[in-house]
């Protein structure tokens, strides 16, 4: 097992960039290098702006949130942005001055963050005046998207929150105690139909009812073994895709599986490691590993389709699908665009000298990208 990733323990609030690698840090291996690509894909930058302060040392996935032609980010000291989806104006800052860990979510008019202290704030997405803050009872680790008038939250100590978008009055809450020693980054609740899909550090799979909190089922996706706490940390951090029905999940030290969300029915499981998590089209399952190799699955049975690991230990992104390309970011600020069929690299930019960790976002035939060190991008490819 070799992985950088940040871990929590219990009581720990502080983020710090640590190495976790069974053996030690003198077995873990190099990042590969940049490979030399045939560029067969144009790729152009419509614009780049410096957005926000970025994370600094932190290891969190700040992600940016896209509604109504609008691009909302947020940084670590607490600064807000609206941006121009067409050319990265700026179109209204908001200085919460608190340390952010979580977000940005939301959506029904509302802009989400949450706190290094444990509150939940919300925001006005036409002119970033605040809503309403709820104190929740520890730091706020991720944040759904908004839907039927609820949003759900996770915090550090094991919380899952409903609350309404309107009030932040809280609807129900529900405890999944936190293993001793986890990663230290929390999957956002996936939001579909009425309910909310939730990964937990222990390897579990919860969908939960959205207006009440009920646990409808939940299943183990990934079980600890080993004779140390190393070995037997699992933990689901990566984002879930879901599709026709069909909710799509990996674990770090564990499996990659697509379970009938309907029926709570297992339609198949693979053994596997990630922690970014993964994505999904009318075609396959793409996922990126615990040592940055990139996988295409066939959505039906699991099997591997594609894997491309010239990219290896590069500490890559989940992927994401646009259009016959997937696109992943890696440490030093890199987007590598890649043939949705076979795998191969077919271009490359960069994006962020501080690196990218957040997970580009495809929206409509454009790519976005978030870096490290606070840099917003969009870009277009064609051949």
């Amino acid at each position: 097992m070799k992985i950088f990733a940040a871990v929590r323990t219990a009581g720990l609030a502080t983020l710090v960039m640590t190495l976790v690698a069974c053996g030690g840090a003198s077995n873990l291996a190099p990042p590969s290098p940049l490979p030399e690509i045939k560029a067969t894909l144009k790729v152009d930058k419509l614009w780049s702006e410096h957005a926000t302060g970025g994370v600094g040392k932190y290891y969190l996935r700040l992600r940016p949130l896209v509604s109504d032609g609008r691009v909302f980010v947020t940084d670590n000291a607490g600064l807000v942005s609206a941006r121009q989806l067409d050319d990265g104006g700026k179109i209204w800052e908001t200085e919460l001055k608190t340390p952010i860990t979580a977000g940005v979510n939301g959506g029904e008019g509302v802009i989400l963050v949450g706190s290094e202290e444990g509150e939940l704030i919300a925001l006005s997405a036409d002119q970033g005046k605040p809503r309403w803050k709820q104190s929740l009872s520890s730091q706020i680790t991720a944040i759904s998207a908004a839907q039927k008038g609820v949003v759900v939250a996770r915090t550090g100590d094991g919380y899952i929150y409903g609350l309404s978008t309107d009030t932040g009055k809280t609807l129900w809450k529900l405890l999944r105690r936190t293993p001793s020693l986890s990663l230290h980054l929390q999957s956002e609740p996936l939001v579909v139909s009425g309910v909310a899909f939730v990964g937990l550090d222990d390897g579990r799979l919860l969908m939960i009812s959205l207006s009440d909190g009920r646990v409808l089922w939940e299943k183990t996706i990934a079980l600890g073994r080993g004779q140390t706490e190393l070995d037997r940390l699992v933990d689901i951090d990566g984002q879930l895709a879901f599709s026709d029905d069909v909710i799509y999940v990996a674990a770090y030290q564990g499996k990659i599986a697509a379970i009938d969300a309907a029926r709570a029915r297992l339609l198949w499981l693979e053994d596997f490691s990630s922690v970014n998590g993964l994505t999904v089209d009318d075609q396959a399952v793409y996922v990126t590993d615990e040592d940055s190799v990139v996988w295409a699955r066939d959505r039906r049975t699991g099997a591997a389709l594609w894997k491309q690991d010239k990219l290896k230990f590069r500490r890559l992104t989940a992927p994401a699908v646009i259009g016959d390309r997937v696109v992943v970011g890696d440490f030093e600020g890199y987007l590598h665009w890649m043939n949705r069929d076979t795998g191969r690299l077919e271009a490359r930019e960069r994006a962020d000298r501080k690196g990218v960790l957040t997970a580009p976002m495809a929206v409509g035939d454009s790519l976005l990208a978030l870096g490290q060190g606070g840099r917003l991008s969009r870009w277009v490819s064609k051949r």
